[in-house]
C-alpha cells in the first residue's frame, strides 16, 4: 500500500509546521528534522552530523576513499553520482559552445569558461580569512581552510595517517605499494611522492651540497 501511494500521487502525510505533504510517513518524519534541528547521523571519524542518511553515507566515503560511481568512458571513479554526471557532461560530450579567447579551449557552460579564464588573467577572488592566501576557485579555498581547522578527513587504510586532501592520500599510498612513478630526468632516481622529486631536483638545479639549505617549502 505504501508503495502504491508513490504511483498514485497521494500525499496524505502533512507537516503540521509548514504544510508540506508526503506520500510516506517515514519521509515526513525525516522532513520534520529540518524544523527540529535533529541530526541523528554522526560521523565516527570527525563527529560531523547529518539529517539524512543518504548525506551521511556520501560523507563517510570521503574518509574511506570509496568511489562507487565509475565513468564508463574513461574509468574515473567518484564518491557521488552527481559528480559522475557532472564529469560525463563536462568531459565526454561534444557540445561545448563557449571558447576561451586566450587558448581556444571550449566549455559547455559560461561559468566553467569564467573559472578557466581566471588562470590566464591571474584572478584570485577568493581569499582565506585566516591567512589571506588567495585562490581562483572557491573549492580550492575551502580545501585550503582545512589546514587551519585541523580537519584531515582522508585516512590511509594501511597506516591510519590522515590527510587534508585526497590527492595527498593517493600520493602517500605509493609508499606502501612500493611504486615510484616520479623519476628524476637528471640521474634516474625514482620517488614515490612528487614532492620528494621536486625537492631532489632543487639539489640538481642549484648545485646544493648541504641539504639544510634546501627550502622547507619544497
Amino acid at each position: 500500500q505504501s508503495h502504491l501511494q508513490t504511483h498514485s500521487g497521494l500525499k496524505p502525510h502533512v507537516c503540521d509546521i509548514c504544510g508540506k505533504a508526503y506520500s510516506h510517513q517515514g519521509t515526513l518524519q525525516q522532513h520534520k528534522r529540518l524544523h527540529t534541528g535533529e541530526r541523528p547521523y554522526r560521523c565516527l571519524f570527525c563527529d560531523k552530523t547529518y539529517i539524512w542518511s543518504s548525506d551521511y553515507r556520501k560523507h563517510i566515503r570521503t574518509h574511506t576513499g570509496e568511489k562507487p560511481y565509475i565513468c564508463k568512458t574513461c574509468g574515473k571513479d567518484f564518491i557521488r553520482s552527481s559528480d559522475l554526471r557532472k564529469h560525463e557532461r563536462n568531459m565526454h560530450t561534444n557540445n561545448k559552445p563557449f571558447p576561451c579567447m586566450h587558448c581556444g579551449k571550449t566549455f559547455n557552460k559560461p561559468l566553467s569558461l569564467k573559472r578557466h579564464e581566471r588562470k590566464h588573467l591571474g584572478e584570485k577572488p577568493f581569499s582565506c580569512p585566516d591567512c589571506g592566501k588567495a585562490f581562483a576557485l572557491a573549492s580550492r579555498m575551502a580545501e585550503h581552510q582545512k589546514v587551519h581547522m585541523g580537519v584531515r578527513p582522508f585516512v590511509c587504510s594501511v597506516c591510519s595517517k590522515c590527510f587534508t586532501k585526497s590527492s595527498n592520500l593517493t600520493e602517500h599510498k605509493a609508499i606502501h605499494s612500493g611504486v615510484r612513478p616520479h623519476k628524476c630526468g637528471e640521474c634516474g632516481v625514482a620517488f614515490a611522492m612528487a614532492s620528494r622529486l621536486v625537492r631532489h631536483q632543487f639539489i640538481h638545479n642549484n648545485n646544493v651540497t648541504n641539504l639544510s639549505s634546501v627550502p622547507q617549502s619544497l
